[in-house]
C-alpha cells in the first residue's frame, strides 16, 4: 500500500484523521504473482516502499532483495549472515541523497 498527500487538498501542514472508511487503497504490486525473486522464500518478514523512487525493499530472515516497482522485476539482492540485523531496513534522505 503506498499512501500520498493528495496535492489537491488545501494542507495547512496541520495533521488531519481521516475515518479510515474515507481511505481507498489500490494494489501497487502482488510480489507473489508478478516478480520472480532471484531466492525461494516462504516467508518475507519486511517490506519499506519508496514512493518516489518506486523501490521496495524486501526482507527475509537470510536475504534481502529491491524491486523496481514500475519494471516489477528484482533489481539487487543480498544474502544476509547470522550477525545482520533484521526487520532493518528503511528509506531515509540524507542531504537531497535517497538511502536504504
Amino acid at each position: 500500500m503506498i499512501v500520498k498527500e493528495d496535492p489537491n487538498e488545501n494542507n495547512s501542514g496541520a495533521a488531519k484523521m481521516k475515518d479510515v472508511t474515507q481511505l481507498q487503497f489500490k494494489e501497487a504490486l502482488n510480489v507473489g504473482k508478478e516478480i520472480k525473486l532471484s531466492t525461494a522464500q516462504s516467508k518475507l518478514y519486511k517490506c519499506s516502499a519508496d514512493p518516489d523512487l518506486q523501490l521496495l525493499a524486501i526482507e527475509a530472515s537470510r536475504w534481502c532483495c529491491v524491486v523496481d516497482m514500475k519494471q516489477k522485476k528484482e533489481i539487487f539482492s543480498l544474502a544476509k549472515s547470522g550477525l545482520d540485523g533484521e526487520h532493518a531496513s528503511h528509506w531515509i534522505t540524507i542531504n537531497g541523497q535517497k538511502y536504504l
